[in-house]
C-alpha cells in the first residue's frame, strides 16, 4: 500500500492515531509507535495524553513497592543480625 498523502510513496507503517498508511517522510516514530505528521501536530497541541499519565501512574507504583520491599529486607537484615549475635554472645 502506498502513504495516504503520496500516493507514489510505498508506506513503512500505519498511524496508531488515524490508521492512515504512512512513508519514511510522513511518519514519526513516539514511545516505539508510528504517528503521522498531522495526528502528531494535534497530539502535541492536546498536552499530556492519558496513556502517558496512566504509565507515570504505574512507575510512581511500582517505585512505591519497590521502597516498601527494600524496607522490609532491611528490618529482616537487622532481625537475622541481632537474632546471630543473641545466640553468639
Amino acid at each position: 500500500m502506498n502513504c495516504a498523502l503520496h500516493s507514489d510513496v510505498p508506506g513503512i507503517g500505519v498511524c496508531v492515531s488515524c490508521r492512515r498508511v504512512v512513508c519514511d517522510r510522513c511518519s514519526t516514530r513516539l514511545q516505539g509507535r508510528n504517528f503521522c505528521s498531522q495526528c502528531l501536530s494535534l497530539r502535541a497541541l492536546a498536552g499530556p495524553s492519558e496513556l502517558e499519565e496512566s504509565s507515570s501512574i504505574a512507575v510512581r507504583a511500582g517505585l512505591g513497592m519497590l521502597t516498601i520491599a527494600s524496607m522490609g529486607v532491611l528490618v529482616l537484615a537487622a532481625f537475622a543480625v541481632g537474632f546471630f549475635l543473641y545466640m553468639v554472645g
